[in-house]
């Protein structure tokens, strides 16, 4: 029942800022894939990407070799403790929020829970093909199939989404969301 994220040297510095609210408000494991980062993290499984890195996000999941593991997206800032996740999940397949905002996606990837490793192998050999947009499209293709749990929004709330403040994480999506977070990272240095 442990989290994992990536990044790759491009956005260390987003990875760093993700590790200190991370470890501000969880104490499971983080996992850290590492798709060519110029520092070591504890727990990093490094892979060098053929394509974009997110559509490696199942097979990383599966690296871990936990039976119940999270991805979470790294441009996600997390704001409460969100490991109660693991304990929503049970019983379900894989447990995420909905894509509310614009991308014509039932489900959003950005926080994916998987409790089963038939769902992580299917999903991985459908990022793998690479013929879709990415990651996210791959596993609305086969949802379907699985019993998946719908987590409330709070657990990945979407910054082009109206001002709650009961969110437990935003995802920063986009370059508009890395421009956000690198504000926030020379504020607070």
């Amino acid at each position: 029942m442990n989290f994992i994220t990536g990044s790759d040297k491009d956005h260390e510095d987003i990875l760093q800022w993700f590790i200190r609210a991370y470890n501000k408000h969880l104490t499971n494991k983080l996992y850290i894939a590492d798709f060519g980062l110029e520092n070591s993290y504890p727990n990093s499984i490094p892979y060098k990407p053929l394509m974009k890195a997110w559509y490696y996000k199942p097979r990383m999941m599966l690296e871990t070799l936990e039976k119940q593991i999270c991805w979470i997206d790294s441009d996600i800032e997390i704001l409460s403790d969100i490991s109660d996740v693991f304990e929503l999940s049970q019983g379900y397949d894989i447990a995420v929020t909905e894509d509310w905002c614009n991308r014509n996606n039932h489900f959003a990837s950005g926080l994916v829970v998987c409790n089963n490793q038939d769902f992580l192998q299917e999903w991985k050999l459908e990022c793998e093909k690479f013929s879709t947009y990415g990651d996210q499209e791959c596993l609305n293709k086969i949802a379907h199939k699985y019993k998946v749990l719908t987590l409330p929004r709070e657990y990945q709330w979407l910054r082009l989404a109206e001002t709650n403040t009961n969110i437990k994480t935003i995802h920063w999506t986009g370059k508009d969301g890395k421009a956000i977070i690198r504000k926030k990272i020379r504020e607070y240095s």
